[in-house]
């Protein structure tokens, strides 16, 4: 075997290409399994795997971890962990001011009645309404230039 071995490590080009054909060899193997003609390739299979371990076994590790190092480095400056910016507010106007709603009486508004229908009269008169996610992503239902009012 090792004489075998010898023969096949003549060069790089060499070694890579035995074990490339030691690979489709192992592959064309399996490919037969389990009818029972791939029995009559198994020896000589073997001697091309054991053949192709020897010459691993004969190859030192790569050492990749100043390649590692530097994914790690970049992924550090690419995935930035900054705050949330929100954007600039075009217009304030737009804005509901939280503060003058008062939701004691949205609620009570939403109790004494079914929901649905209380957002779709909100709707109907042109408040824009929060309506919960389609799950086709469509826009939702109401949108208008009216905001909902501090009740």
């Amino acid at each position: 075997m090792d004489d075998a071995v010898a023969a096949v490590v003549v060069n790089d080009d060499s070694t890579r290409r035995y074990l490339a054909l030691d690979g489709a060899v192992e592959k064309l193997f399996k490919s037969l399994l389990p009818n029972a003609t791939a029995n009559e390739f198994g020896p000589l299979r073997k001697v091309f795997a054991v053949i192709a371990e020897k010459i691993r076994a004969h190859i030192p590790p790569v050492d990749i971890s100043s390649v590692l190092a530097q994914v790690e480095e970049l992924l550090n400056r690419s995935i930035a962990s900054g705050g949330y910016g929100m954007p600039p507010v075009r217009n304030e106007a737009s804005y509901i001011d939280l503060s003058l709603v008062d939701f004691d009486a949205l609620k009570a508004q939403f109790d004494k009645g079914r929901k649905n229908i209380e957002v779709q009269k909100l709707g109907e008169e042109g408040f824009d309404v929060l309506s919960p996610p389609c799950p086709t992503g469509r826009l939702p239902r109401f949108s208008s230039t009216k905001r909902m009012p501090p009740f």
